[in-house]
């Protein structure tokens, strides 16, 4: 049988660094760069091309964040529902009696 071992504090530490790439990821101005493109090129195909291209990075990273967004919460839970089995266990272990080699 294969083993697993998850650590708790990595998971959120992943968590935490996942919110900081989102954060990174929502300080793009891709709307306002397109736009300025667009402008310069004014009643141009490259103009329309630069609209139609900020409303498609729109849509993905609105998803991206959303996904992001998701992630973050299902490691957030998944931690805590490591430490609290981990803590069940001990504690069932602990009741068993004393540890190997103990008294």
């Amino acid at each position: 049988m294969a083993s697993v071992e998850v650590v708790p504090a990595d998971l959120a530490a992943a968590a935490t660094r996942l919110e900081e790439a989102r954060d990174g990821v929502a300080s793009l101005r891709t709307d306002a760069d397109l736009a300025a493109v667009a402008a310069a090129l004014k009643g141009s195909d490259s103009a329309r091309a630069a609209d139609e291209l900020a409303a498609a990075w729109r849509r993905r990273l609105r998803a991206w964040d959303t996904a992001a967004q998701r992630q973050i919460e299902a490691m957030g839970v998944t931690a805590k529902a490591y430490e609290v089995q981990d803590g069940e266990g001990a504690a069932t272990y602990a009741r068993l009696g004393p540890a190997p080699g103990g008294r």
